[in-house]
């Protein structure tokens, strides 16, 4: 345990931190302009009231926003550039400090850093300080939600807070998540002494030690304490008050309030999904049951919203779902907004949910959509072209092949229209193609990064045709809409014209996760044991589409950091870990699932949750009888996914699923022609279920 000791030398204050403490945990240095013979504070040998926090500040706020906009920076002399750098700042409640739910926050931090983000942490330390109190013979009180502050509560309060500062730390290094504590970010003065005690009103944020500890990779940890310029004496600030204060100097992509209720709670205990300020502010503080500290953390969130973007919002969530308020404007837990859309920032996707309706018309065309296949020659594009030519309202109009040029398409699919032949089409001609041929919707079934520079070109024109990309080159990519139908994604597919066809493993993956995470029933991490027919190596020649090697034999790959690992967890706002290996069979995956339930349920309970949230969705088969096992025999050749396998271990509260679909149609050309068809207004099932139910 250290505790905080301060001293002063010239125009410089130092927060020290003796010997014994941990090695990384340096000191923050306050930079002041040089005192003046005017200058009171020289001779008391206090910070001057305002000139270097103002200092401080512009130097902190050139070098985070620098860095925001990807522009070089300087420090020590060296040139340091961080792209993207999309801030998610973390207040995380005292409760969250403890296990098990610190190791799951842990979890949730390296998931942000996974997804690109950069998160800065404030924390609490309510219930431990509590304890300590107690234990001193001291009752803890309030006044309005704020922790009344004597000499003798600040105290321990320093000795409590630097301690679970410490804590969280070395939690985060033992994940091999860099952390560095950062003292000295809030400059407070004293509220009222007399009913407050020794608690701080922030009057400014100084931001050196977070974006210097940004820069050198750490992750900046911050406790809920201050300093007054004024007097130097150190002051109990609440941490909700710290952390919104900090998030209207840096204005971070997302605010977060992390605690152990997974939101806030209504005077029924019921979890408030959705809090829309503007309209319901007033009436809620009329409330009996909004007081204390639930009265304080309202008014102080409206506070820091009004002085933010209009689409910002904050999100009080659990350490587990954190990840999911990453992608989703509304998440798991309780949305907090001034209005009822804060969606209309590009890095906000819409919400969706289920089954929900198409709001774009759905028509019968008189003539057939026209359409376009970049990439006909591989194992998907012939299972598109077979899907294509059963197409009512869609016809093959051009496809490519850069080996079989000029040969007839029907000599790879027999399906295909009789006198189609694979054409050349590069990046410089596709615009006058597309609208020699009167394209309505290209396919881009290349491979990675293949189709980058076609799409480049195509979508200059502003009324460029719809575009549904079978690489993962826009999976990640908020531009682009992410075509998972039964997942929640069908009314924002049927009004995309830019599509992210989902990966095959991916698919099976968030389709099993997405009932669970609706219910809030697992933990984080999900993992997965796949494995996948040759067919998923493509048909350029490699060990993993070796017959003769795959002979009695199963290869395991990329065990880490799969791309559809990272695609499911960033979609899902969800972190999974994925093993996948490849078979000796042709087509078809398999996946063993093995999640962390949240409370106690039976295998059939959890075949009923299956069964209720995709009773309307043709493409996914549940097994309603836990003990049937999907195989990958049953349903190669088939359009659907299948779910089942359903085993819960009572005593760790495990619970095992087995998905299995085939890699080449539901993992991509019929997930592709479901949302050509949500995109085309017409139903996303049309044709592709009819030789499948």
């Amino acid at each position: 345990m250290y505790r905080r000791c301060l001293s002063v030398h010239r125009n410089i204050v130092v927060a020290r931190i003796p010997s014994s403490s941990s090695p990384w945990m340096t000191p923050v240095r306050f930079i002041s302009s040089p005192p003046t013979s005017g200058d009171k504070s020289a001779a008391t040998g206090l910070l001057p009231p305002t000139s270097p926090h103002t200092l401080i500040k512009n130097e902190a706020k050139t070098l985070e926003f620098n860095l925001a906009n990807n522009k070089k920076v300087n420090k020590s002399s060296a040139h340091t550039t961080r792209q993207n750098l999309h801030i998610a700042l973390l207040k995380i409640g005292g409760g969250v400090l403890e296990p098990p739910h610190i190791h799951r926050l842990v979890d949730s931090i390296a998931s942000l850093q996974k997804e690109g983000m950069t998160p800065i942490v404030v924390h609490g330390g309510g219930p431990q300080l509590n304890l300590r109190l107690e234990k001193s013979g001291e009752d803890p009180k309030y006044n309005e939600g704020i922790r009344i502050t004597s000499p003798k509560v600040l105290s321990i309060a320093m000795d409590v807070f630097n301690s679970e500062n410490l804590k969280l730390v070395e939690a985060l290094e033992s994940a091999g998540i860099k952390a560095r504590p950062v003292t000295g970010a809030f400059a407070a003065e004293l509220m009222d002494q007399k009913i407050y005690g020794l608690v701080g009103k922030v009057v400014d944020v100084v931001t050196t030690g977070i974006a210097s500890a940004i820069l050198d990779g750490y992750v900046p940890v911050l406790t809920s304490l201050g300093l007054s310029p004024s007097t130097g004496q150190i002051l109990n600030i609440n941490a909700d008050v710290a952390a919104l204060e900090l998030a209207k100097t840096i204005q971070p992509l997302k605010i977060m309030f992390i605690n152990t209720t997974a939101g806030m709670l209504d005077g029924a205990g019921q979890l408030m999904t959705r809090i829309v300020l503007n309209d319901e502010y007033e009436n809620l503080l009329k409330q009996p049951w909004v007081k204390h500290g639930t009265r304080l953390k309202l008014k102080e969130i409206k506070n820091c919203l009004d002085q933010l973007p209009p689409s910002s919002s904050v999100s009080i969530t659990s350490p587990s779902h954190a990840i999911s308020e990453l992608h989703s404007p509304t998440g798991l837990g309780t949305f907090i907004s001034l209005s009822s859309d804060p969606s209309s920032s590009s890095s906000e996707k819409q919400a969706t949910t289920a089954n929900a309706p198409i709001t774009r018309k759905q028509t019968t065309p008189t003539t057939p959509y026209r359409i376009g296949l970049l990439g006909g020659r591989g194992h998907t594009g012939a299972q598109i072209i077979n899907i294509l030519a059963k197409h009512p309202h869609a016809k093959l109009v051009c496809a490519t092949s850069a080996t079989t040029v000029g040969a007839l398409v029907s000599s790879v699919s027999p399906s295909a229209p009789p006198d189609l032949k694979f054409s050349e089409i590069s990046p410089s001609t596709i615009v006058a193609r597309t609208k020699e041929l009167g394209i309505d919707a290209w396919i881009l079934a290349l491979h990675d990064k293949g189709a980058e520079e076609y799409v480049k070109e195509i979508t200059k024109d502003p009324n460029h045709p719809i575009l549904i990309d079978l690489s993962a080159d826009h999976r990640f990519d908020e531009n682009w809409v992410y075509g998972q139908p039964e997942g929640g994604n069908r009314n924002a597919v049927a009004n995309a014209k830019l599509i992210a066809n989902p990966g095959c493993y991916a698919t099976g993956m968030y389709l099993t996760l997405a009932p669970l995470l609706k219910k809030r029933l697992v933990a984080l991490p999900s993992q997965f044991f796949g494995v996948s027919g040759y067919s998923g190596a493509g048909t350029k020649p490699s060990p993993k589409n070796d017959k003769t090697r795959l002979s009695d034999n199963m290869m395991p790959y990329s065990l880490v950091s799969h791309n559809h690992e990272r695609e499911v967890s960033h979609q899902l706002g969800f972190p999974i870990h994925f093993a996948p290996h490849v078979g000796q069979w042709f087509q078809g995956i398999t996946l063993t699932g093995i999640h962390h339930l949240t409370e106690t349920l039976s295998p059939s309970q959890i075949s009923e949750i299956y069964t209720n949230y995709y009773k309307d969705e043709p493409l996914v088969k549940v097994l309603t009888n836990p003990g049937d096992m999907p195989e990958v025999k049953d349903n190669s050749g088939k359009h659907h996914v299948v779910i089942g396998g359903f085993t819960v271990d009572k005593q760790t509260g495990r619970l095992v699923t087995v998905t299995t679909l085939d890699n080449l149609l539901k993992g991509a050309a019929t997930q592709a022609i479901q949302n050509l068809n949500l995109a085309l207004g017409l139903p996303d099932e049309l044709t592709v279920i009819r030789s499948d139910l």
